[in-house]
């Protein structure tokens, strides 16, 4: 072979994109614990969940006699556990590569080694691709975990296995975009748990928000000419949550093969594959730049920035304080004025212009369902609040796993617990910071509620249920956060620890009492279904979409019943059974002092042993 073949070869080694970089990656991730914890956890969690459906689809089969239908049926189980499978992995997969991929730059940026990669041979593009390759192994790995069972069912037949290849395309080409998108936030922002956070908020615009604005304002404000399915298809080209859809309701559905023109999957994984390498363009050129400014001495991080505009207003507007040796005092507990001090310096210009695009997009959506007469709909006020109350939640649950270990990355920990200050003092006041941190978001929630409710929409009985509701969700939220980032170090691991707690509780038992009931057979039956009403009661999904449902305007017929505010013109649909407005509020009170008195319990735990584990 001729030289220069050998070095058009060269070109194409899978080295030059990586470099070292993959390497040394993978050693790092080959030492690290958790990396086994989570391949354990994951393949735990879809063996239980596939047994579970396989007994009731088992059972359900097995109630039948004859051999020809319960052949007949096999085909059904097998797609139903493969269609179970593939969200899961779906799903999980995604939320994995988020987290993997949040210290992905920010690491080598805030240990200062970003810029003594620019003194060697290693390019921008191979500290993207190494980074990005490195951390997504893993996450190949979680799929090929899945990838047996999925071919193990086939034999019980109605799997093809174009939908095998299609769904694992899919899957590939959404985690390639959310960690791309992840690895751009990494480069802009020091702390994980915010990469974490913009990453699922600018998922759920661009898979969301967008397609609903664009698919309305197209056919019902533009009264374009252009067919809705023509539309949808399209747009599913590049939603990936879309075409996953589709393409599970082709396999239970063949005859909808065909009915959303204009969509394929392999267009849509071409389509998000383009979007990916678009995003990790910028990214390569994003690094480049962080990389000589830090290679040259100056900050990279926004936050360096706003410290050192707030050490030229103290040279400044207070140098007199610094001349005359004046102290300016502080009233009750100092962790509290710390912590408000905090709170008050985030509130500037951009987060005034984030708050000014949020709220509207908020009136773009009223007016777009408003334009079509939605708007007054109880549905439609339900998806309102329940959304809401969830961002609420979102930044309560990662807001709260920060108090604490942001004092330990800031080296600031050790001199607090010096002072004389106690245990509770300590807990407390991070406690408070974490109110006043929350309230912008909760207040949105109830600025939205009010509105509604002074147009007409929501009964004023919504305010104190959702009042009593917040502040249950809080309190259990900021208890188990504090308690979370008093036991790890890491501010990323305290808020993943945060999160899992909260929907293990919220989330996975009741999902798993749900399997349980349906996998086992009557008269056992009753009994988990009892505890599953029971334990939908007290769950705050559930609590928050039965409080907008029952303060909701209805319509019969087209016509809005307005009822009248007295307890007995109430119905509250529980999971247990209907209940009146006394009872309903009853409930609501007695589950939030519950979950107040868990937070404080959790406040106990962690001021009890505060100074036990110093590091």
């Amino acid at each position: 072979m001729s030289q220069a073949a050998l070095k058009y070869l060269r070109y194409l080694n899978p080295g030059n994109f990586t470099g070292p970089i993959f390497a040394k990656e993978l050693r790092v991730a080959s030492r690290r614990r958790r990396n086994y914890a989570l391949r354990f956890a994951y393949l735990l969690i879809l063996t239980v969940i596939v047994a579970l459906i396989w007994m009731e689809e088992v059972g359900s089969i097995g109630s039948y006699d004859g051999s020809a239908y319960t052949a007949s049926r096999m085909s059904d189980a097998g797609q139903t556990i493969t269609a179970v499978i593939v969200w899961f992995q779906f799903a999980a997969c995604q939320l994995v590569t988020i987290i993997l991929m949040s210290t992905a730059i920010s690491d080598e940026i805030y240990h200062r080694t970003l810029g003594g990669l620019m003194s060697t041979p290693i390019t921008s593009l191979q500290i993207v691709m190494g980074k990005l390759l490195s951390r997504c192994l893993g996450v190949l790995i979680l799929l090929g975990v899945s990838i047996p069972l999925m071919m193990l069912v086939r034999v019980f037949g109605g799997v093809p296995w174009e939908f095998i290849l299609a769904s694992t395309c899919i899957t590939l080409t959404a985690v390639l975009f959310a960690a791309a998108v992840s690895l751009w936030f990494s480069i802009h922002t020091r702390h994980a748990y915010a990469v974490i956070v913009k990453t699922i908020l600018v998922g759920g615009i661009i898979w969301a928000l967008a397609p609903f604005l664009i698919i309305h304002s197209m056919v019902k404000i533009l009264n374009w000419g252009i067919p809705i399915m023509e539309i949808f298809g399209f747009l599913a080209n590049l939603n990936p949550f879309v075409a996953m859809s589709i393409i599970i309701t082709e396999l239970f559905s063949p005859s909808f093969a065909g009915q959303v023109p204009l969509f394929s999957w392999q267009r849509s994984c071409l389509y998000l594959t383009a979007m990916s390498a678009g995003v990790l363009t910028l990214c390569g050129l994003r690094v480049r730049k962080a990389a000589l400014l830090q290679a040259t001495g100056q900050e990279v991080f926004k936050a360096s920035r706003k410290k050192k505009t707030a050490a030229k207003l103290a040279g400044g507007t207070h140098a007199s304080t610094a001349i005359t040796g004046k102290i300016r005092g502080i009233k009750g507990s100092p962790v509290i004025w710390r912590e408000l001090r905090k709170a008050g310096r985030a509130f500037g210009i951009k987060t005034a212009i984030k708050t000014a695009v949020v709220v509207g997009a908020l009136v773009v959506t009223y007016a777009a369902l408003a334009s079509v007469e939605n708007l007054e709909d109880y549905e439609t006020q339900v998806a309102y609040v329940a959304i809401l109350f969830g961002l609420g939640f979102l930044n309560t649950v990662v807001t709260a796993a920060t108090g604490i270990t942001s004092e330990k990355e800031s080296r600031s920990w050790l001199i607090l617990l010096a002072t004389p200050l106690s245990e509770w003092q300590i807990v407390w006041g991070k406690a408070v910071g974490v109110f006043h941190r929350c309230l912008p978001l909760w207040a949105l929630l109830f600025g939205h509620t009010l509105l509604f409710v002074l147009a007409g929409f929501l009964h004023p009985i919504i305010l104190p249920f959702l009042a009593a509701l917040v502040i249950g969700v809080t309190f259990f939220l900021t208890g188990t956060g504090l308690w979370c980032s008093w036991r790890f170090k890491r501010t990323t691991t305290a808020v993943v620890m945060n999160v899992v707690l909260a929907l293990g509780v919220w989330a996975l038992v009741p999902g798993m009492l749900a399997l349980v009931g349906e996998a086992i057979q009557y008269p056992d039956r009753h009994t988990v279904d009892d505890a599953l009403e029971a334990v939908g009661d007290v769950n705050p999904g559930v609590q928050v979409v039965v409080i907008a449902h029952g303060s909701a305007r209805c319509r019969y017929y087209g016509e809005v019943i307005d009822r009248p505010f007295r307890a007995d013109a109430f119905s509250w649909d529980w999971p247990t059974g209907c209940m009146n407005t006394a009872e309903t509020a009853r409930h609501i009170i007695f589950t939030a002092m519950v979950y107040v008195g868990i937070a404080f319990l959790f406040f106990w735990l962690t001021a009890n042993r505060l100074r036990q584990r110093i590091e």
